[in-house]
Formats: structure tokens, sequence, C-alpha cells
């Protein structure tokens, strides 16, 4: 028989510590890579000013929502752990950090004072810096729309069923970028080709974009147009309508072949052909490559894309194609490891702003994994990076010569990747402010 043993709770006292502490001590890199990006600089140029000389500064309200976002935050509430952690806000220089209610009051008003304009500048900004410093010679841009659920007063009614907003991202593939964004209500379908044209500008001030990819949402005669004149290559989902269908239809039995993964591995039931098509609008004709396949229900379904690459073989095409799917977990990432899942606001302008700090902290992020952590942290998610690196507990000492000392509990090699991270964020600044 065997002998029963007896569970107890685990046999340890607790006592308040009148000691300046912190538990996150990893945000203070972000908080250097604010300002090593000279950030404050730019909403200060970018975002209208307080009318009173006693009014907070733009980056009193900015920085405090970014720490709370890049910290797991997700409601304007959860600025007060800020406010209350006295050794983060000491070693960070953050003075100033406002009411949950003077938040709210703040992210409604600037909206509606140019500050959705304000914000996508200073974005615009932090972009130009990342594109410069990478010295990339050409990029491939991702537009890809998304849906916010939100049982807001002004909150539209999406085609999905609920009401919510509609936000698009302008996604650069390599550094895995958000280099434009609109922030819309949730009917909003419009304005394709404006943002789609506006992004390309906002890129090509400092390299070039090589490949546009989007989905059938994008299938534009003016986009493709703008493409062709531009000399951009381009692959977007086409619409089945009763042209293309038609198109579809002319291809002969024989011209269709088994599709073949990126392994080259046949991937069986799954078919592949291409004909020429063109819109009523277009200039030019274009590549309409075709897959079709049977669904469980023995029912004929086809898949195209529509591009003007004329080099590779209907299946490199598809996989190109294929590399959209990348842009998604840059969206997924802003919304469900940014807090942009939800906006806090019963205003539009109030969300707007909102959902441009997300954006901003996520691409300071970015700009953390490309030119301050490890390389190993490079695939990393924020929600990792929070686990390995930003939950760091640490204790604030003064010492005679008014120096203050952040004493950091860790092991010898994580606290070395501290100071190197600390390094590289001074030479980001310097990099930036040598001219």
């Amino acid at each position: 028989m065997k002998k029963r043993v007896e569970k107890t709770v685990l046999s340890f006292k607790t006592k308040k510590s009148n000691e300046k502490m912190t538990a996150r001590s990893g945000l203070l890199l972000f908080v250097e890579a604010f300002f090593a990006m000279n950030l404050d600089e730019a909403l200060a140029k970018k975002i209208s000013k307080p009318k009173s000389g006693r009014g907070f500064q733009t980056k009193n309200f900015a920085l405090p929502l970014m720490m709370m976002l890049y910290g797991g935050g997700e409601s304007i509430s959860d600025t007060r752990e800020i406010r209350e952690d006295e050794a983060l806000r000491e070693a960070g220089n953050i003075d100033i950090v406002p009411s949950d209610s003077a938040f709210g009051d703040w992210i409604r008003r600037i909206g509606k004072r140019k500050g959705i304009a304000g914000f996508e500048k200073v974005n615009d900004d932090l972009v130009q810096k990342m594109l410069h410093k990478s010295e990339s010679k050409s990029v491939t841009l991702v537009v890809d729309p998304s849906f916010i659920k939100a049982e807001k007063h002004d909150a539209k009614m999406t085609y999905e069923g609920y009401r919510g907003y509609r936000p698009v991202y302008a996604v650069i593939l390599e550094l895995g970028l958000i280099a434009n964004y609109k922030f819309k209500h949730g009917n909003d379908n419009g304005g394709r080709f404006s943002f789609v044209k506006k992004s390309i500008e906002k890129i090509e001030k400092t390299t070039n974009v090589g490949l546009f990819l989007a989905d059938s949402e994008y299938y534009v005669a003016d986009i493709f147009n703008h493409c062709n004149y531009k000399n951009i290559n381009f692959a977007v989902a086409a619409h089945i309508d009763s042209s293309s269908s038609k198109a579809i239809n002319e291809i002969k039995e024989e011209q269709w072949k088994q599709f073949e993964d990126k392994h080259g591995v046949t991937v069986q039931g799954v078919e592949v052909a291409e004909t020429v098509h063109a819109m009523d609008s277009t200039k030019e004709a274009f590549r309409f490559v075709v897959k079709r396949w049977y669904n469980k229900y023995n029912e004929l379904r086809f898949h195209a894309v529509a591009t003007n690459i004329n080099s590779g073989t209907t299946q490199d095409i598809f996989l190109k194609y294929d590399n959209r799917a990348k842009a998604e977990n840059v969206i997924k990432e802003n919304k469900n490891g940014f807090g942009m899942f939800k906006m806090p606001s019963g205003s539009f302008a109030g969300n707007a702003i909102f959902f441009a700090i997300g954006v901003l902290c996520y691409n300071l992020f970015i700009a953390q994994k490309l030119y301050t952590m490890p390389c190993a942290y490079g695939k990393k998610t924020i929600k990792s990076i929070r686990w390995l690196l930003l939950e760091l507990p640490a204790k604030l000492v003064k010492i005679a010569c008014g120096w203050v000392v952040l004493e950091i509990a860790t092991h010898a090699k994580k606290y070395k990747m501290f100071c190197e991270v600390r390094r590289r964020n001074h030479e980001l600044f310097q990099f930036f402010n040598s001219g």
C-alpha cells in the first residue's frame, strides 16, 4: 500500500521592500532606442504643440503609451504600471506619465488636430532612417487590409458581419517593416490605388520597389498601369469573374500541368496553366497564371494570379506570390503582439492615433531586432523578447558622485548581452546624429 503524501502550501513569508526596484529593466533598452532614433525630436516637429506653456509635450504621452504596448499592456489604464514604477521612470528620465483620463483626452484631441497626419510623418521618418541604414537596393511591397472588431459608437459594419475598423498595411517584406498604413472605417473599401501609389512614393525616397504583391482586392487596372509605368513587377490575385472565367476556359487541356511546391514535390490533385489576359482599362496585357483543383464536394475550383513578370514558370509565379503570406505575420504581430486587436476610444480619431502609436512601437521593435539585439533574436516575436530580455529585475542605486546605477539581477551571460544592446543603442544614436 502506497504511503499518502500530504500536500502543503509553500512555506515562505513576505515583506514589502522600500527599495527602488523594477521588474522590467529591459524596457529601458526600448527607451534608449526611442531616443537613439530621434523619435522625441520627430514627435516634437510633426505633432502640434500644446497651446499652453504648462501643457505636456507629445513625447510625454507617446513614450509611456509605447512602453505600455511594448511591455504587454493592452489598455490605456495599463500605463499606471509605468507611472508607479519609480525605478524605471528615474532610470529612463521619464518625469511625466499623465493620468488615464489625460491619455484618453489627448488621443481624441490630437486626432482632431491633424495628429493622424503628424504621426504618419513620424513613422515615415523612422522608416526612411531604417531603409537608409539597411542600404537595400530593392524591396518587396505587400499591401494587405485587416479587421479590428470594435463595438464603438462610431464603428461601422464590416462585410464580415461585425462592427469595427479596417486598417490597411503596406509592408516591406525583407525588413518586416510597416512602411505605410491607413486606419479606416469598417465599411471603407475605397482608395486602393491612391494608397498603393502613396506607399510606393514613400519607399522610393530611399530605395526601389522591385515587386508588388497583393490579394484580389487590389486587382485594379490603375494599380497595374502604375506598376508598369514605374517598372515594378507585380503579382496580384485575380477576380474570377465572367471575363477571367472565359480566359480560363480557353486554356487547352494539354496545357495543364501538375503543381509542385517549393521543394519540387508534386501536389496531388492540383494543376497549373497560364494564358494572357487584360482588363478594359489596362494599357498592357498581363500573364494570367491559374491553379485548379477539386474541393471535397467534387466542385472544380480556380485560383489565378495576374503578373507582368515574364520570366519563370507558372509554378515560379505562384511560389513568388505565396511570399505575400509573410506580411500576414507582420500584421498578426502588430495586432496581437502590440495590442492593436482592440481600440480604447469611442472616437474614430482617437483610435486612429492609438493605432498609429502601435505601428510606431512595432517599427521601433523591428529596428531594435535589426540593429541592436543579438542575431539569434531576429526571428523572435515580442512575446519571446519580453520573456528573454524585458522582464529583468533590477535595483536602482544612487552613488556619491550623483550617478544612478541600475543593478540587474541576472546571470553573467544575459548581463553581458544587456550591456551589448546598450552599446549598440549608443552606436545607433551616433549614426543618426553624426551629421
